[in-house]
């Protein structure tokens, strides 16, 4: 199965056009076309069109083959995302905890525990998404997000490091979150 930049070439070949003259035909830059040809950029739907119409192939068949690579890239987008907002509300939740409850007395409370369990939330999508595309440690992450895959060799010899990296950033986690939550106390005095 071709993806599109390998569609677009062999078309383009086939009906003997330079890259140039395709440009022409779309009312591109012939660097345009080159993009799209070494995958450095999508052609967008209006050119998709142009093509499959210039090419007198279905639109489906064009993109066929990049269908399943821009639901990945999609999917790790969203995943990004939710590790983001994670973060960030972990973050709010440890600056938060000691002023809203010395501003607010106990009920202040209410405010690190909402953002903490946004933060959950966000966490367990996260970890649904590893799960669904079978991912356990950092590298098969970064190895998954960068479309390749892990021989079971380099799993096994980036175990141990996956595992003092988790630890490493965790205890920075936890010790920034003591640190932000003094930061709050102090701040409130």
């Amino acid at each position: 199965m071709m993806h599109i930049h390998q569609q677009i070439k062999h078309h383009r070949e086939r009906l003997g056009l330079t890259q140039d003259m395709l440009a022409e035909r779309l009312y591109v830059s012939r660097q345009t076309i080159s993009n799209w040809e070494t995958g450095r950029s999508y052609p967008d739907l209006e050119n998709l069109l142009r093509l499959s119409i210039l090419f007198d192939t279905s639109l489906d068949e064009l993109v066929k083959g990049d269908v399943d690579v821009m639901k990945q890239e999609l999917d790790t987008v969203r995943s990004n995302r939710l590790a983001v907002v994670m973060t960030v509300l972990l973050g709010l939740t440890a600056i938060s905890a000691g002023p809203s409850i010395m501003i607010l007395g106990w009920w202040g409370a209410v405010i690190p525990i909402a953002l903490a369990a946004g933060a959950t939330y966000a966490g367990i999508r996260v970890e649904q998404w590893k799960a669904r595309h079978q991912l356990q440690t950092y590298s098969e992450i970064v190895a998954f997000q960068k479309q390749q895959t892990l021989t079971d060799d380099e799993k096994r010899q980036n175990w141990i490091k996956d595992r003092l990296v988790f630890v490493a950033a965790m205890s920075l986690f936890l010790l920034g979150g003591i640190g932000l939550t003094l930061l709050g106390f102090w701040l409130v005095k």
